[in-house]
């Protein structure tokens, strides 16, 4: 499992504490199994839950069939189920969190099927278990369930009396409630604001919200799935203080969201103009009205949205329309972050060419080249004593081709700085590119001083971020190809707006999609007196 998944699943399992609910008052037989090292939890009633009427249309047939199928054990029978996440203690995610669960059912149940199958049989506390890939599930009694990884589930035999935030926290939860979730910020801060973006990645307008980890104690969640369906998101500040600062983002939040989902109705929606007016004209109206409804009542530290407010607007289809407005808000932070740091490294890039051309009188060239015009290596390796890199450029033997048998070894050990943060992370690939080609600063074997760019330095490209399709091994003498006929090739789909260029001067610009060819073409050559 690699250090991305193990980042996936933690913060799948934290997405799905925020989204999913808190439950019913902590019963002391559920509560003996929760260790103080807890921070999150999912608790449900799903037996009870399945026999509201609002939830007639489950396919509870298919749930009971792949229970015994699979599992060996009925689970409409089970009548709470508590999921925990625990300690993290590796913050760069490179082994996943403790975990555990406890599902109790109404029914005496055995284990069978997969679980007999696949699993080890074994003995925990003297009671029968299954184990396998350090998790392992344990019989412990004929109604209940423990599972977990090895270490956190002893945690869970032996906490019997345990008292923490989350213990707490599920102990004032209601007896009506079905699903609920609850999460407790403290040991998870230090991760999610590692997590976040740079503060000077992130535009102004968007940059209070890093401050969001440091304001919230916990997140609760409730649900009733009764006829009366009823929702409640709780957030806990810290103190007083923080109160304000969230009911200050939660309106900040809103009203950019809402700006940005009309700016993409007005920009993107390809219908006559009487119709776009029309939708902008609802979504303002619809906008003002939820604005209106979703607002917090205040309770001490708490902030309570109740979802089931609102004149016959049920609480899903309301959630469901912020989170869409909000949406485009959200994207075009992290579109704006991912943008500001692939600029940086495009600016460090043309930085390192720059002390290259005063160390050498020359800018690099695309390659260097054995006796017989052959290239070897490209200009990214050449740049590595530039981006302090000398001890991996020292690994490099410079008159034998990128794929010789020592370099091909150095493929994988490609530096940060030519993976764009667009792309999924890659030891080799980048789309990093030269523009070469007659004409153009990378023509080939010849080297291109300064004072051969009479266009001017500010007015000539250097290198692009292309196209995914145009990904190229690092080390590999490739480059973009530059067309004169078709200038624009292999640019303009890695983000929504354009490609990121850096000019001769060390200077980094979006190029927008819809820039004139011939304008394109006119920066990309040298000489052109344009």
């Amino acid at each position: 499992m690699n250090r991305i998944q193990l980042r996936s699943i933690v913060m799948l399992l934290v997405a799905s504490s925020i989204f999913a609910g808190q439950t019913q008052l902590l019963d002391g037989q559920q509560s003996q199994f929760i260790p103080s090292s807890a921070f999150a939890a999912f608790d449900c009633k799903p037996k009870e839950a399945f026999s509201q009427p609002s939830m007639e249309i489950m396919p509870r047939e298919l749930i009971k069939v792949f229970g015994e199928q699979e599992l060996g054990v009925d689970l409409l029978e089970i009548t709470r189920a508590t999921f925990l996440v625990g300690e993290i203690r590796d913050e760069e995610m490179n082994e996943p969190p403790e975990f555990g669960a406890i599902v109790r059912f109404a029914t005496p149940q055995t284990l069978g099927k997969k679980i007999t199958d696949d699993f080890e049989k074994t003995t925990i506390d003297g009671r029968m278990a299954y184990e396998k890939d350090e998790v392992s599930i344990l019989l412990y009694d004929e109604k209940t369930i423990l599972f977990g990884s090895n270490e956190f589930l002893g945690k869970m035999l032996s906490s019997e009396g345990a008292s923490s935030p989350l213990i707490g926290m599920m102990s004032e939860a209601k007896s009506s409630d079905h699903m609920n979730v609850y999460v407790v910020m403290k040991p998870i801060r230090a991760i999610l604001k590692q997590n976040l973006p740079d503060r000077s990645q992130v535009p102004p307008p968007f940059r209070d919200f890093l401050k969001i980890p440091d304001l919230v104690e916990s997140i609760t969640f409730r649900n009733d799935v009764s006829t009366h369906s009823v929702s409640e998101y709780i957030i806990r500040a810290v103190d007083e203080k923080s109160v304000e600062e969230i009911q200050q983002l939660i309106a900040q939040g809103f009203e950019l969201g809402k700006n940005a989902a009309l700016s993409a109705i007005t920009t993107q929606m390809d219908v006559p103009e009487a119709y776009q007016q029309a939708t902008l004209a609802y979504a303002e109206r619809l906008s003002k009205y939820l604005e209106s409804v979703i607002q917090p009542s205040i309770d001490g530290r708490d902030l309570v949205f109740d979802t089931n407010q609102g004149y016959g607007v049920s609480s899903t289809a309301t959630i469901g329309v912020l989170i869409g407005m909000l949406l485009p808000a959200v994207q075009q932070v992290r579109e704006a972050a991912r943008r500001t740091s692939s600029m940086n490294n495009l600016r460090q890039l043309a930085l390192a060419s720059l002390n290259y051309e005063s160390a050498f009188r020359h800018l690099p060239m695309n390659a260097n080249y054995d006796e017989n015009g052959r290239p070897l290596l490209s200009w990214r390796v050449h740049l590595l004593p530039f981006l302090e890199q000398q001890a991996l450029y020292e690994q490099f033997n410079l008159d034998e081709p990128w794929n010789s048998p020592n370099n091909l070894k150095l493929l994988d050990k490609m530096p940060a700085i030519y993976q764009n943060p667009n792309l999924a992370p890659s030891d080799s690939e980048t789309v990093y590119l030269a523009l070469s080609g007659e004409g153009t600063v990378f023509p080939g074997n010849e080297k291109i001083s300064f004072a051969k760019i009479q266009d001017g330095s500010s007015n000539t490209a250097m290198f692009v971020e292309a196209n995914e399709s145009h990904a190229v091994e690092w080390t590999k003498p490739q480059d973009l190809e530059f067309d004169p006929d078709n200038p624009m090739q292999g640019l303009g789909t890695l983000r929504p707006t354009g490609f990121v260029c850096v000019f001769c001067d060390g200077s980094v610009r979006l190029i927008s999609r819809g820039t004139d060819p011939e304008v394109w073409k006119s920066i990309v050559l040298l000489n052109d007196g344009q």
